[in-house]
Parts: C-alpha cells; sequence; structure tokens
C-alpha cells in the first residue's frame, strides 16, 4: 500500500467527520484535498523509488 493511499484514506475519513457535523466548507475543501492526491504526477516530476 502506498503512502498516498494512507493519505486518500485519512482525508476521507476527514471528510465523513465534516460531513457528519454538517460543515460545507470544510467538506469541500478536503474534497478538493482529495483529488488533489489522486492525481497522478505530470511526466519528467521526480517519482521516489
Amino acid at each position: 500500500m502506498s503512502d498516498k493511499t494512507h493519505v486518500t484514506d485519512l482525508l476521507q475519513a476527514a471528510k465523513l467527520l465534516a460531513d457528519s457535523q454538517q460543515n460545507v466548507m470544510l467538506s469541500y475543501l478536503i474534497c478538493m484535498a482529495i483529488l488533489e492526491a489522486k492525481q497522478v504526477p505530470k511526466e519528467g516530476t521526480a517519482r521516489a523509488a
């Protein structure tokens, strides 16, 4: 399991908490962070081995 998967898992848990508290703005920000975390790095960027 990669580090990226752990990050998205934590963000999804945080989103569930924000949703349960009806914190719309925080939920939106977490959604944007999830999308960023799931994106594949562009070619030419360094990748960790």
